[in-house]
């Protein structure tokens, strides 16, 4: 009987042993998940403007290594330096504009070994450890800080104001969780699944565009409750940027909804239009009452309009839209042909065309639906061809389009789908760019073949770069600036 009750605690014992064992691997698991996530606690509090950067979403998107990433991103070579890569890493504008970075520490004393190499190559000063926080100082201006946790990085910064951009920094290490940046509505909003993401409030453009954006606003609304999100997503053969207006506030979408009034989703009437060899190709579905409503609050197309109302009823020939307005421009025997043509609703303008004024240094007739108007040295076409109203620089429409699909064709479901649509044909643009002196990365921009932006409402565009006859696009990026 003895000997059953000794085998019996053993076993129990054995069992106790076993769950103290997996309750301790599972709290150790779990303190090691929340100290490897806990460097976000030093994101510096109520932030401005983030981005989100993952090496590996990256890599996995694009197909190809993580240090080929990180190559394309530095020309020091960062894939063993400490910084712990499988994290993502933070940008930020904070609170009182500084600009800086965040990311997580995997090996402090790797990471510290890499600063006193930098520094014997004047890159930085050589690190120096107050209080358990390394800090140095890149290119004079750039502040660096770091324990076991996290690295932050924040400037730039004049000599007399490191001092303080030093306290800023300690604060930020110090500061309780609930204080921290990853806590803000801003982070919140912030994509976390995807590679590269990006957030702003508009408080942050430029004051000119601030003010344009303000004076459609009520008086006191506050442009730091406006968001701008963009989201990147890589494929094999580009990249899509999706970019988003966002706010909790009911009157700022509804004058969004007015500033962008695109009524219907594009129809694609114009889309076999479009030759193989145009620059660019734009279409939107608008109604012409809408459209000159527009064009009369802007005042240099409002001074167009009276000009050239004194010799033909332009606001006519406007009103008469209803449908897709599509532009192209450029053709193989010129870069500067241009064609605008639209879908109407009826061509009473037309009948009101005997009394039109007509001067041989202004306005002519071509014959009953072709007209003329001069301006500047050159001459432009407008009128009535194939039921559709036009503004070409040939009379003859038909030499400005084609019955072909083939430019378009990869984007027919997306164009029906839109209300907006602007096609580029890089090969063609980066060309007419570089002959007119533009200082370009020509071999770079004519791997993307195609660049589109689209809209399907008025808070969310997308940009799409499509390169059409490489297999990895960013493979050959990378190969190229690591060689």
């Amino acid at each position: 009987m003895y000997l059953l009750n000794l085998k019996s605690m053993n076993k129990k014992k054995i069992r106790n042993s076993i769950i103290i064992l997996l309750i301790l691997a599972v709290v150790f698991a779990v303190v090691r998940h929340l100290s490897a996530e806990n460097y976000l606690h030093v994101l510096p509090p109520r932030p401005k403007a983030l981005a989100s950067f993952s090496v590996d979403g990256l890599a996995e998107q694009m197909n190809i290594k993580n240090n080929k990433v990180l190559k394309l991103l530095d020309e020091y070579s960062l894939t063993d330096c400490g910084v712990d890569w499988t994290k993502k890493i933070y940008a930020f504008i904070s609170e009182r504009e500084r600009v800086g970075l965040l990311a997580s520490v995997s090996d402090r004393g790797k990471l510290q070994h890499n600063l006193r190499q930098w520094a014997e190559k004047n890159i930085c000063t050589s690190p120096e450890e107050h209080y358990g926080i390394v800090w140095s100082v890149i290119k004079d201006s750039w502040i660096v800080a770091f324990d076991r946790r996290a690295l932050l990085i924040m400037g730039p910064s004049m000599s007399v104001d490191q001092d303080m951009l030093r306290r800023e920094m300690l604060d930020c290490f110090h500061q309780r969780k609930d204080q921290a940046g990853f806590i803000s509505p801003l982070f919140k909003s912030l994509s976390e699944d995807v590679p590269i993401g990006l957030i702003s409030r508009m408080d942050l453009l430029p004051m000119y565009v601030e003010q344009t954006i303000r004076d459609g606003l009520p008086e006191h609304t506050d442009l730091g409750d406006v968001y701008i999100r963009a989201d990147f997503n890589f494929s094999t053969n580009g990249l899509t940027a999706d970019l988003f207006l966002q706010s909790q506030r009911a009157e700022i979408p509804n004058y969004f909804e007015h500033l962008f009034n695109w009524d219907k989703p594009i129809s694609a009437t114009y889309v076999t239009k479009v030759p193989t060899d145009a620059v660019a190709w734009a279409c939107i579905n608008v109604n012409g009452d809408s459209l000159l409503l527009k064009m009369r609050e802007i005042p240099s197309l409002r001074t167009i309009l009276l000009a050239i109302n004194m010799n033909i009823d332009a606001d006519m020939m406007i009103r008469s839209i209803n449908g897709d307005m599509a532009f192209t421009l450029g053709t193989q025997s010129s870069d500067k042909d241009f064609l605008m043509i639209a879908e109407i609703d009826n061509t009473d303008f037309l009948n009101q065309a005997d009394s039109w004024q007509y001067s041989r240094n202004t306005v002519q007739r071509v014959d009953d639906s072709i007209f003329s108007i001069s301006a500047f040295n050159n001459k432009t076409y407008f009128g009535v061809s194939e039921k559709s109203l036009f503004l070409s620089s040939k009379p003859d429409v038909t030499k400005l389009t084609t019955d072909s699909v083939t430019s378009l064709q990869m984007w027919l479901n997306t164009i029906s789908s839109s209300r907006f649509f602007l096609w580029l044909n890089m090969q063609r643009l980066t060309t007419n760019l570089a002959s007119h002196g533009f200082l370009i990365d020509d071999e770079m921009l004519r791997l993307f073949h195609q660049v589109v932006i689209y809209g399907s409402d008025s808070y969310h565009l997308t940009l799409d770069m499509r390169s059409n006859d490489i297999d990895n696009v960013w493979e050959k990026i990378a190969d190229t600036w690591t060689k």
